[in-house]
């Protein structure tokens, strides 16, 4: 089927807020008593799937009650081969873009299992831009032999009514290093990504959150970096 209207990470109310899915998405109407930090878009959501990602990013947020303007959500690709894999193109679930009035899509989900990848291609599940912009979407890969020098893109979307607030950057998960990275390509952003319960067995060994990524960490995490 297609992709649904409606997710969790769908904003509401009017304010052209940016979606939500593996960040959260940005919300540029402020409150002067509230952090930045403390207002948001939609919510993240699908912390469970986040090294088999399967969820749809969900639609921005609108302006008007009588036309949605927001961006679409992303959609998802799954690769479970046997054989390896060449990336010489572009693999996309990005959130849509949604111009000044209305919040942009979030991103949605890639996986893919391989013994081996080679090329220099690109795969991204990024937040669309909009007046607020989307929160990036949810991407793994499980590959034993990794050749090359291949970008994976989970950043949020642009913020047209604050250029200063992109959305939250979503997640990256690269299961052979068991490495989980957050990485917000230097957008800059007041939105956080949420990293949620301690799994009882970690999926991962290191955390990365970079060039301009926010997150809030469970007390219960020792080693982040």
């Amino acid at each position: 089927g297609g992709i649904p209207t409606h997710n969790p990470g769908t904003p509401a109310g009017l304010e052209g807020a940016g979606a939500g899915h593996g960040g959260r998405g940005a919300n540029c109407l402020y409150d002067s008593s509230i952090l930045g930090e403390d207002v948001w878009g939609g919510d993240a959501y699908a912390w469970s799937e986040l090294s088999e990602p399967w969820s749809f990013g969900s639609r921005g947020g609108a302006t008007s009650i009588d036309m949605d303007f927001g961006g679409e959500g992303g959609g998802r690709i799954w690769f479970n081969l046997t054989d390896s894999i060449e990336l010489s193109g572009s693999l996309e679930a990005d959130g849509g873009n949604a111009g000044a009035k209305g919040g942009g899509g979030a991103g949605g989900s890639i996986f893919i299992k391989a013994p081996k990848m080679t090329g220099k291609g690109r795969v991204s599940a990024s937040g669309g831009d909009g007046f607020g912009g989307g929160g990036g979407g949810r991407v793994s890969i499980s590959i034993f032999s990794r050749h090359d020098d291949q970008e994976f893109l989970v950043h949020g979307g642009r913020s047209f009514g604050c250029p200063q607030n992109s959305g939250a950057a979503g997640t990256f998960y690269d299961a052979v290093p068991r490495r989980l990275i957050i990485d917000n390509y230097n957008l800059s952003t007041d939105t956080n990504t949420l990293l949620l319960e301690f799994p009882n067995h970690p999926l991962w060994t290191n955390v990365y959150i970079q060039n301009q990524a926010k997150a809030v960490l469970p007390l219960l995490w020792s080693r982040a970096q």
